[in-house]
């Protein structure tokens, strides 16, 4: 198991392509950074992070989840996609579920055949 961590804004539109293209599970925050995972391959995951309570309705704050993609990415089925929230993503108790969330998806990846 190879783990990078990539600054895409830094890269070119066809770097980002490459490397979501060859990335078995993606993870990143909700909205335009998370478009690059439209390259990903058929089987592969994405995480998700969005914000529980920054969500907007006619440019007014709703105190409802920010779940920008949440529709392409819950109908993309070609790759499976898990969101998380933000506000606790560093707490151990979260960290301790995404690593189990990697663990069971790096799982379905290794059976899969195609």
């Amino acid at each position: 198991v190879e783990v990078n961590r990539v600054d895409m804004k830094k890269l070119s539109i066809t770097d980002q392509v490459k490397i979501a293209s060859e990335t078995a599970i993606y993870i990143t925050m909700c909205g335009g950074g998370a478009m690059t995972a439209t390259f990903l391959p058929k089987g592969a995951t994405v995480i998700l992070y969005y914000e529980s309570t920054g969500g907007h309705y006619n440019n007014k704050p709703t105190g409802k989840p920010a779940r920008l993609d949440w529709d392409f990415f819950n109908n993309a089925a070609y790759i499976r996609s898990h969101w998380l929230p933000s506000e606790t993503m560093d707490n151990e108790e979260d960290l301790n579920a995404l690593m189990k969330l990697v663990e069971h998806e790096l799982d379905i990846i290794s059976q899969e055949k195609y």
